[in-house]
């Protein structure tokens, strides 16, 4: 499913708990494309703090089952990505 977004601009968009769902590229584009100048963008998701050794055991099953979304369980900077992303 596609959405048009009829050349609108926005000051803010959310995403609660489901950018994880969204590709990183075409995500970024499309927030790049609608954020109007000096728009922000605000991520909302459950945390939950994994231990060693279990979170190295979940990067690996992620590794094997689904690389695209390794980065779930170590370090991410999303926020620079977007950033990038909008200039």
């Amino acid at each position: 499913m596609t959405w048009d977004d009829a050349g609108r601009r926005f000051d803010l968009i959310t995403c609660g708990d489901a950018w994880h769902w969204i590709d990183p590229e075409a995500g970024t584009a499309k927030a790049a494309r609608v954020l109007a100048p000096g728009g922000l963008m605000a991520w909302f998701w459950n945390s939950s703090h994994v231990e060693e050794p279990v979170a190295a055991a979940f990067g690996e099953v992620y590794a094997q089952h689904a690389p695209e979304i390794v980065w779930v369980w170590g370090p991410r900077d999303t926020t620079l990505l977007c950033r990038r992303r909008s200039g």
